[in-house]
């Protein structure tokens, strides 16, 4: 039997840049509060779950058929907080701006 190769989705790389992404934010939890960790990770993934709640009525309510207009309202809101993302400041941590002690 001959094989057919597959083709490689486009969505794939896509898929693999979220996932890191998702990773890179769990990653520095532990570093926000060591003693509390627990509940830092516990509000965490309290917020993401909020955030997909948010996002899903957005398109319900909000974008109902221009689909468009929602996705380009995402993109503002994930690039504003990208943006200011920089300053976040973690004690003990270097930053973009220097050191917190």
């Amino acid at each position: 039997f001959r094989r057919r190769r597959r083709k490689r989705h486009p969505r794939t790389s896509r898929r693999y840049f979220v996932q890191a992404t998702e990773g890179a934010t769990f990653g520095i939890v532990p570093y926000i509060c060591p003693e509390g960790l627990g509940g830092v990770c516990a509000v965490v993934g309290a917020w993401g779950n909020i955030g997909a709640v948010c996002w899903g009525m957005m398109f319900k309510f909000g974008y109902l058929g221009k689909f468009d207009k929602g996705y380009e309202a995402m993109g503002y809101i994930i690039i504003a907080s990208a943006a200011l993302s920089f300053l976040m400041r973690i004690k003990g941590q270097s930053h973009l701006l220097g050191t917190l002690e």
